[in-house]
């Protein structure tokens, strides 16, 4: 056997495990991230910015509501629409249609206040890749006194459309120090643009202007 081809083959047998390490294709591949767009001003207005203080935190509705059959409802959101939350879906940073009844428009970038004034959200993640487990970690801070939101129970409603939601059901929130929250893991499991929506204070009750529960939406592109 020739000499070159001998080397050849050596070289070969010697790079076949390597491969399997990464010689070859492997997932890393491109990482999505947040849809950079407009800033988000939608609390903002004549340099003035509006600041919701807090109030007290709702978890059952009172005995006159229970009766209607309304009680112990699950979905804070669901609260919100029965009190009048519904304003039709709005122009976004994306020149889409977003939100919705109880929802402000889905944001650009990855921070913002929410959409009812009362926090700055801001979120990070570890790389965002279709049909890998992401972690985000979520910052949220009162915007009435500047202190961190502490308490909130962060959690993550995740679609590509109405009709496809993330295919994650176990996405635990943990809590850390200053009003942050790790929260994960979510799969996105089709490539496109997704909308990733945090609840703060889920566990209250959005029957009142000033209740701790808060939402914002971010776009997230997926590759």
């Amino acid at each position: 056997m020739p000499h070159a081809i001998r080397i050849a083959r050596y070289a070969v047998f010697l790079c076949a495990p390597i491969c399997g390490l990464g010689c070859g294709s492997s997932n890393a591949g491109p990482t999505g991230g947040a849809l950079t767009g407009a800033v988000d001003m939608h609390c903002t207005m004549n340099d003035m910015q509006t600041k919701t203080e807090v109030g007290m935190c709702v978890t059952q509705l009172p005995d006159a509501s229970s009766a209607a059959g309304d009680a112990g409802s699950s979905a804070p959101e669901d609260a919100g629409a029965e009190a009048g939350a519904t304003e039709p879906p709005m122009n976004d940073c994306a020149g889409l249609q977003s939100g919705g009844g109880d929802f402000g428009p889905t944001r650009c970038n990855n921070e913002s206040d929410d959409d009812d004034c009362k926090y700055h959200v801001s979120w990070s993640s570890t790389p965002i890749r279709r049909d890998t487990d992401v972690f985000f970690t979520v910052t949220a801070t009162k915007l009435f006194d500047g202190t961190p939101a502490t308490g909130a129970e962060t959690q993550i409603e995740a679609f590509l459309n109405p009709t496809h939601p993330t295919p994650s059901v176990n996405i635990n929130s943990t809590e850390g120090s200053n009003g942050k929250y790790q929260v994960g893991p979510v799969r996105f499991d089709q490539a496109g643009m997704w909308t990733v929506r945090f609840h703060l204070y889920q566990q209250c009750l959005d029957v009142v202007e000033n209740s701790p529960h808060g939402h914002a939406a971010f776009y997230v592109s997926v590759p």
